[in-house]
């Protein structure tokens, strides 16, 4: 609780004062006379002018700025007297009394943020630490034993998983977890159990296991081909505990030489074939089609890297068949599509950190 005494609107003339108390009242009047603009605008904005509120003009308006406009649970005291030689400045003060009392603060939004910051404070308290040896170590959780690999450290609050393909080592996504490590993330790359598409249920047991013992509450999750998938499906299951989500279509980046060769053996990789289950695993009948069920409910947006070329070569204008199915594929997941034809693992590292900031 904060409580803050708002001095009084004094006419000089009144109370005769020079000097250094002149200089105050001075002072005082200035901070009050920035009160009465910030609440002006405040309450203009919230008939859409859309105007820059002045916290700052004032030392005052500046400590207040939480309490007018923001979101804290906010009394207003006036302080008046009934005599009549002082009716114009009780006047006053109810007036602004009044004014202010139009104000409208944002309480629920602090609230939930406070109530989301006690219970990743809850579960970080029953994590335990994990040890790697030259980036790698194993964890016995419930589920079963599990490897691990990365960056860990564990006392960085940047921290991102990374979900490799299936039947993909961890090791392979090597580049792009020593380059989240260089901008500072904790980095782990677990590898879950499942070996089909048909054990992805027993790999979200395992993931959200893994969460529990370290106590993650809300890292970055990124995921590569069927590792995506796994990480819509967590979303879908454990929404709240993912900051953010980060998808990338790996195995459609091609060089020249291996994309003809793709195409002449009919690997639908190429076209990311996996991201058939959106779809619930069937081709879509249309251009626009729907989400199947498996992505039934989904409402969070997405970064989606996605390679978008014609059999190795750039397609920069996004024209060929293979950036067509991206778009398809980003439009169910709410994603902001991102060539990464070109793309380095540092580039795409960079995307990643910037979701790690609270």
């Amino acid at each position: 609780m904060f409580v803050v005494d708002l001095a009084v609107s004094e006419r000089v003339k009144r109370s005769g004062v020079t000097g250094k108390a002149l200089d105050e009242a001075i002072a005082i009047n200035h901070s009050l006379l920035c009160l009465g603009r910030v609440v002006a605008t405040l309450i203009e904005n919230q008939h859409g002018s859309g105007s820059f509120v002045p916290y700052k003009e004032a030392a005052l308006t500046h400590i207040l700025k939480a309490g007018i406009g923001g979101n804290s649970k906010t009394a207003l005291i006036a302080c008046v007297t009934q005599a009549v030689d002082s009716m114009s400045e009780s006047v006053n003060t109810l007036r602004f009394a009044m004014q202010a009392s139009h104000v409208k603060n944002e309480v629920g939004k602090k609230e939930a943020k406070d109530a989301q910051n006690a219970e990743a404070a809850r579960i970080a308290e029953k994590g335990h630490m994990l040890t790697l040896t030259d980036g790698q170590g194993s964890v016995e959780l419930s589920t079963g034993p599990m490897e691990v690999h990365g960056h860990w450290t564990g006392s960085g609050d940047k921290i991102v998983v990374l979900l490799p393909g299936l039947k993909v080592n961890p090791s392979n996504l090597k580049d792009l977890r020593a380059a989240l490590a260089a901008k500072g993330c904790e980095v782990l790359v677990p590898k879950l159990p499942g070996t089909a598409e048909k054990e992805l249920d027993a790999d979200m047991k395992a993931l959200i296991a893994l969460f529990d013992w370290l106590g993650l509450a809300q890292p970055v999750l990124y995921g590569a081909d069927w590792g995506a998938i796994r990480a819509c499906k967590f979303k879908l299951l454990h929404p709240k505990r993912v900051k953010y989500l980060v998808l990338e279509n790996r195995n459609a980046k091609m060089d020249e030489k291996t994309a003809k060769e793709a195409m002449r053996k009919g690997d639908m990789s190429i076209f990311g074939a996996c991201f058939l289950w959106f779809f619930y695993g069937a081709s879509p009948g249309s251009k626009d089609p729907p989400p199947g069920k498996n992505m039934s409910g989904w409402k969070w947006k997405t970064d989606f890297f996605w390679p978008c070329h014609n059999n190795g070569r750039p397609d920069v204008k996004q024209t060929g068949m293979i950036a067509k199915m991206g778009q398809m594929y980003i439009k169910i997941a709410k994603g902001t599509m991102i060539d990464s034809f070109s793309l380095s693992d540092e580039d795409i590292a960079t995307r990643i950190a910037s979701h790690c900031k609270a």
